[in-house]
């Protein structure tokens, strides 16, 4: 889902933004640091190793599936080296995840 709140520009220019995923309104929201390799290529949160690890411990733990909860980045963008964000970089994120969350 896209907002009104608008993306940082020219933070990662070799990345392209993946948006969260999930039902809007939710109940249960999971929340990342930033898109990884395989998540910036599909353009979608969660496919890669944490998305596996997501599931596996949604089925094993809880009643939940993917399709029911709302997944989502800090950052939009995959930093360069799948590096953590740097706080400066985060901040500017802020606004928009905030607004995901208040949805």
């Amino acid at each position: 889902m896209r907002f009104d709140v608008a993306l940082p520009a020219g933070i990662y220019p070799d990345s392209g933004p993946v948006f969260g995923e999930g039902p809007v309104p939710c109940q249960y929201m999971f929340i990342g640091e930033a898109p990884g390799y395989g998540e910036d290529k599909e353009g979608r949160p969660f496919i890669g190793p944490s998305g596996k690890l997501l599931d596996k411990l949604l089925e094993g733990y809880s009643e939940l599936r993917r399709p029911s909860v709302y997944v989502t980045n800090v950052v939009k963008h995959r930093p360069p080296g799948n590096r953590t964000p740097l706080i400066t970089e985060r901040r500017p994120y802020l606004p928009y995840l905030y607004e995901e969350i208040r949805q």
